[in-house]
């Protein structure tokens, strides 16, 4: 059965109401509930156990259309010093003389092992080409994955050390996206299939170092290395479409298959990726603020057509402000709103007039170069057409491909079906959703491609964009030792697998948002991690102007999400204040918003 978050209010006076299915509760009950969604017209149908509720788009809040249950892993170092998680799991990859091995004490992690050139020792058994040994362990979805190479000790020039995106632990299955620094100073960078390994590349580098990389959206990974841990070089930035992991971890290798050597590691972090919410992907951005990840199957001066998933979308070019290739933020492209011209990987900007996209290629006009074309893929980041006038729009729409759309509307195709007829999955499957997006376009979209259906920007404001500030526990609480923290290290701010935003704030810390104008309330979600003490609790405290105005029950690890909404006025900042059993416990705040009103 699908899991299901679907929160909305009704206007009667000031009260809101939380769906539950079959039942309408009051604001101070907000629930969490197992159902099926359907769209049918322009309303929500929620069927569970035989029983229906019918919801206007008007009336929601927020609808939850994705299979999966909020989950939010990772690991530190620093939070867990003495045991590493017990689904972590080393093993050789090919055959060795010596087999690997690791130890974990005191937040450091040394790994020793063989290798070999790959391909050598195990080609003729599995037809593979690894050869090194393998720490991991299973990792859900995108994350960031971070580790300080303090030493690397070994016999031979070539060893090598470090991340490990995987498909599983067998060696006949090798796809793979590696990224690690060698004793012989270089940075490798490698992509591997069964029986081969496709691309190389190296990179400056030498240990000590610290090596950090990122996947989000499922295809995109960023590599970045640091000397100091405070600034970070992109070294590489790349889009994989035909790769997937199930595992993440670290790999040593040798380059002999009888010299052991090992590798000092500390300050592991795993975590999800960081929030990027004004990052876009590749696809295009509308002047209206709506992005639609794809890619243009061609596009000149007056219109084009759009490629969504394999969907055509039509479009004219005055509807267009960027055409993106490479992950790109919306203030990049903002930066050069005034001019038409190319964001090139390397961060320049080059000014020429548009002529034509075709799939992967940009033609321009420079008037210092004339007529030029680039492969976009290579060496473009985006081509910016016009700046981002957005508008209010009452909806958006999220899909499972990372679009965001802000609509006027949303409308099923199973418009006259009975609002109490139960839809099968293979419906559902089929069932046609048209988008109405606020400049014109209608977006068609099967239902199991929609990940989430949100009030839009007319109607609540995401709390996690506005320039909220953050102070540390009081030297004279019970939480003394974070006094002297750098404030921005007790907020990490990330995007879960289901495009939940997602701020997680220090016991003892209070994060203050500024507001303007009247509001009806605030609304939220709340939870502990996965790597959360077993015995741990923790609550809010909710001040609007350093009133306080709610203090939450306490939850515990594994306990669902608790919905938290509470009736405001106006007021000029809203405060967050986690209030935990352990200094050292973080609370997830997940996906904060203010509700406004109609002024």
């Amino acid at each position: 059965m699908k899991k299901v978050f679907l929160v909305f209010w009704i206007f009667l006076g000031f009260s809101t109401v939380v769906l539950r299915a079959g039942s309408v509760s009051s604001l101070s009950y907000g629930y969490m509930t197992q159902g099926d969604i359907s769209v049918r017209g322009n309303t929500l149908v929620m069927e569970r156990d035989s029983a229906f509720k019918q919801v206007d788009l008007n009336d929601i809040l927020e609808a939850d259309f994705n299979d999966t249950d909020f989950y939010l892993d990772y690991f530190s170092s620093h939070d867990n010093p003495a045991h590493l998680p017990p689904d972590w799991r080393g093993l050789d990859i090919g055959e060795f003389v010596v087999p690997g091995a690791f130890t974990y004490a005191d937040g450091t992690l040394t790994v020793s092992g063989c290798g070999g050139e790959e391909g050598k020792s195990n080609r003729a058994k599995h037809g593979g080409n690894e050869n090194f040994y393998f720490l991991g362990r299973p990792w859900r979805g995108d994350g960031q994955w971070s580790v300080h190479v303090k030493d690397l000790d070994s016999q031979t020039p070539r060893a090598q050390v470090g991340i490990m995106l995987r498909k599983s632990y067998h060696p006949d299955e090798d796809a793979m996206f590696g990224y690690d620094v060698s004793s012989d100073g270089g940075i490798l960078y490698l992509r591997g299939k069964t029986g081969r390994t496709t691309e190389r590349r190296r990179y400056p580098g030498q240990v000590p170092i610290w090596l950090r990389l990122t996947c989000f959206n499922g295809v995109n990974i960023d590599v970045e290395t640091s000397t100091d841990d405070k600034s970070w070089d992109l070294i590489l930035q790349d889009t994989f479409r035909e790769f997937s992991s199930d595992l993440a971890g670290f790999f040593y290798n040798s380059f002999s298959a009888k010299d052991v050597g090992k590798a000092v590691l500390d300050q592991i972090a795993f975590t999800p990726p960081p929030a990027q919410p004004e990052t876009v992907l590749p696809g295009v951005l509308l002047r209206s603020g709506t992005f639609l990840a794809g890619l243009f199957n061609d596009l000149d001066d007056k219109n084009g057509q759009f490629n969504r998933n394999g969907k055509l979308v039509t479009m004219t070019t005055d509807q267009v402000a960027a055409v993106v290739w490479a992950p790109t933020t919306r203030q990049q492209i903002a930066s050069v709103a005034s001019q038409v011209g190319l964001i090139m990987k390397n961060g320049d900007f080059l000014a020429a007039d548009f002529s034509r996209v075709r799939w992967d290629t940009v033609d321009m006009n420079s008037l210092l170069l004339g007529p030029i074309n680039y492969r976009a893929d290579n060496l473009v980041r985006a081509c910016v057409l016009h700046p981002v006038s957005p508008k209010s729009a009452n909806y958006e729409v999220r899909l499972k491909d990372g679009s965001i759309i802000y609509a006027s509307g949303m409308e099923g195709d199973m418009t006259k079906a009975p609002a109490k007829k139960k839809i099968s999955a293979a419906e559902r499957k089929k069932q046609q959703v048209t988008i109405k997006e606020i400049s014109g376009i209608d977006v068609i979209v099967s239902e199991d491609e929609i990940s989430r259906f949100r009030a839009g920007p007319a109607k609540v404001q995401p709390l996690i964009g506005l320039p909220w500030t953050v102070t540390p526990p009081s030297i004279g609480g019970n939480h003394a030792a974070h006094s002297a923290v750098d404030p921005s290290s007790l907020v990490s701010c990330w995007e879960g697998n289901n495009q939940e935003q997602i701020m997680a704030i220090a016991s003892g810390a209070t994060l203050h948002f500024p507001v303007k104008g009247q509001v009806h309330g605030v609304a939220m979600r709340i939870a502990l991690p996965s790597n959360a003490s077993p015995d741990e609790r923790a609550s809010l405290r909710i001040l609007a102007d350093g009133r306080e105005v709610n203090h939450t029950p306490s939850i515990r690890k594994g306990n669902p999400p608790q919905f938290v909404q509470v009736n405001l006025s106006r007021c000029q900042t809203i405060s967050f204040e986690c209030d935990a059993y352990s200094p050292d416990a973080r609370l997830l705040i997940i996906d904060p918003v203010v509700i406004r009103s109609d002024e």
